[in-house]
């Protein structure tokens, strides 16, 4: 049975985070319940620990999270 796409915004929706370790295929997957600077912080923290000795490269859209002054720091 298929669902149909709901592109609505509302408070049961989940978001994924998602990473891909090129070199190897190891993911790095974190669900939160908003897309804001605390969550992608999080979630960068969580990128890190997964690779504590390889070069990190991000990439990523325009979404004010992504770019925040707190994230910056």
């Amino acid at each position: 049975m298929k669902s149909e796409l709901d592109y609505a915004r509302g408070p049961e929706k989940t978001w994924i985070y998602g990473a891909l370790r090129s070199c190897d295929g190891h993911e790095v997957i974190m669900t939160a319940s908003c897309r804001n600077s605390t969550h992608y912080q999080r979630f960068l923290r969580l990128i890190e620990k997964a690779s504590p000795t390889s070069e990190i490269v991000i990439v990523a859209d325009n979404l004010s999270s992504h770019n925040s002054k707190s994230t910056r720091e």
